[in-house]
């Protein structure tokens, strides 16, 4: 018996990250995924979203609320996240902080009369925290969060630059460490 496994992905274009005193310079705009099921009203789309902050060159910290009927799908701990960026290299999560999960019930009048509808989804929110030595490139092209879990898969990416805008060489090299550890790199 197969399972099914579905992916759903987000892509936004984003000004580049530059570090300074003003939070928005550091902060990607929201990557948002917007599901519906079959058991809600259309009228009632279950939103998923993203967005980071680079903390410093060597830290992202990712922002996500998570939209779902079912509890567990809705806590950010339930997930395998990874990122991976525009050079190969994939980056596992240091750390899962400020996890909150709670119901929320919407009251819904499909034919504007009276009994109103009762639907309650879970809402959760939680960071995803990276760690490494100079995560946050000068001339980074894109960067993508992969959240996991069995037949589900959220792909969410961010690009620095116009699709179609030349190469820009990256600031350095990957050193023969960080080549080892990453893997190949994916075709373009």
């Amino acid at each position: 018996m197969a399972a099914c496994n579905k992916t759903w992905s987000a892509a936004t274009t984003t000004p580049p990250i530059t570090f300074g005193f003003n939070l928005e310079a550091r902060s990607s705009l929201p990557a948002v995924i917007e599901l519906h099921d079959m058991e809600l009203p259309r009228s009632l789309p279950l939103q998923n979203s993203v967005y980071f902050v680079a903390v410093s060159k060597d830290r992202l910290r990712f922002h996500v609320t998570l939209h779902h009927k079912w509890e567990d799908m809705s806590d950010p701990t339930r997930w395998r996240v990874w990122i991976e960026d525009d050079r190969g290299h994939v980056y596992q999560p240091a750390a899962c902080d400020r996890r909150v999960v709670k119901p929320v019930t919407t009251m819904y009048d499909p034919y504007r009369t009276q009994p109103f509808l009762s639907f309650t989804v879970y809402k959760g929110d939680g960071d995803y925290v990276f760690y490494r030595h100079n995560l946050v490139r000068k001339n980074m092209r894109w960067l993508t969060l992969v959240m996991k879990r069995p037949g589900y898969e959220y792909r969410y990416r961010w690009s620095f630059v116009a699709p179609d805008a030349p190469d820009l060489p990256d600031a350095l090299p990957a050193g023969p460490l960080e080549a080892e550890r990453a893997g190949p790199r994916p075709p373009v």
